[in-house]
């Protein structure tokens, strides 16, 4: 239905934009995904797709692999190639899970996981928007720098939103 796809057009293009935007710190994008990788993992895997546990598990491994080197400070980063394309794969693997098992934990897991994320994006368009700026002009306004500003070091903030990015899928598992 034309519903249906308008919305997976929205979900993929706003979640492959959620990652770019979410990659200002080091660390901060690949951890995200990482943890979003082994929760949709963990969905597959209850659900018996297992090919696209395999599938998430070589993301989250591919993650893993380059988050020692990316964690502040980066040595290695992903640059808007590497963080759209995490953000895409994480968006598809969304998609294809809801389909496999009904839409019913794949995408509440998807929507527990992108809570980082999606928040940062809707509250960037929102402040840009009032300030009456494009969307697309960079700022200090993002959720992690604002935790700069309450005092966390760069390291902290990191590892703040990676809780509250890891820690909203538990409700659902």
């Amino acid at each position: 239905d034309i519903g249906g796809s308008i919305v997976t057009v929205v979900w993929i293009v706003g979640i492959t934009n959620a990652f770019n935007l979410l990659d200002h710190f080091d660390g901060m994008c690949s951890g995200v995904g990482l943890i979003a990788s082994l929760a949709f993992c963990t969905v597959a895997c209850i659900t018996g797709h297992w090919f696209m546990a395999a599938a998430l598990a070589s993301l989250a491994g591919a993650c893993a692999g380059f988050l020692p080197w990316n964690f502040p400070p980066a040595k290695i980063f992903l640059g808007d190639a590497g963080s759209m394309v995490l953000g895409f794969f994480l968006a598809g693997g969304a998609i294809i899970g809801a389909a496999n098992d009904g839409a019913s934990k794949s995408l509440l897991i998807a929507a527990a996981c992108m809570v980082v994320p999606a928040f940062d994006v809707v509250t960037t368009i929102v402040r840009r928007r009032r300030s009456r700026r494009g969307i697309m002009t960079p700022d200090r306004g993002h959720t992690h720098h604002r935790l700069i500003r309450f005092g966390l070091n760069p390291k902290m903030a990191v590892l703040v939103l990676w809780g509250v990015a890891g820690r909203q899928p538990s409700w659902v598992l």
